[in-house]
């Protein structure tokens, strides 16, 4: 009889147990694609915001860890123009979130010589004033605007 109800037991708990296939995925918390519109042929490095305390505890992890992927991905890209002219626009859904992904993005690649870099920040302009002297620190060239959409 014992050895009935531990079966049952045993059985009852595999079915309350969604099949693998059955279990959401999470969205990508490297996900960079731009939101709906950005103008096409635009390049546009958008960082995501997940929530308030997600964010927040990424920011928490980077300022603990020294960045993240995604700041790391970043810092790929801006130093694309190391050997030729690379246009980058970047914008975010949580402004201190994103500000964070840049200035990681930007100690990740060191201090070269970024001459050849046309970098945009769209966002407010405090945090704008903040990102400048990170792209005129390497000697690209910064622009500004306050909205993604033209």
């Amino acid at each position: 009889m014992v050895a009935a109800c531990l079966i049952s037991v045993s059985l009852s708990a595999v079915a309350q147990s969604p099949a693998p296939s059955t279990i959401p995925s999470a969205p990508s918390a490297e996900d960079t694609s731009p939101p709906n519109g950005a103008t096409h042929g635009e390049q546009v490095f958008y960082v995501r915001s997940s929530g308030l305390i997600a964010d927040s505890t990424f920011i928490a992890a980077s300022l603990n860890g020294g960045g993240s992927a995604m700041s790391e991905h970043l810092a790929f890209l801006i130093l694309q123009a190391r050997d030729h002219s690379y246009q980058i626009t970047v914008a975010g859904g949580n402004e201190p979130k994103t500000l964070r992904v840049i200035k990681d993005a930007f100690d990740s690649a060191g201090a070269v010589d970024l001459h050849l870099l046309d970098f945009t920040f769209v966002g407010s302009s405090k945090a704008a004033a903040r990102v400048e002297k990170l792209v005129k620190a390497v000697h690209g060239a910064f622009h500004t605007r306050l909205k993604l959409d033209p």
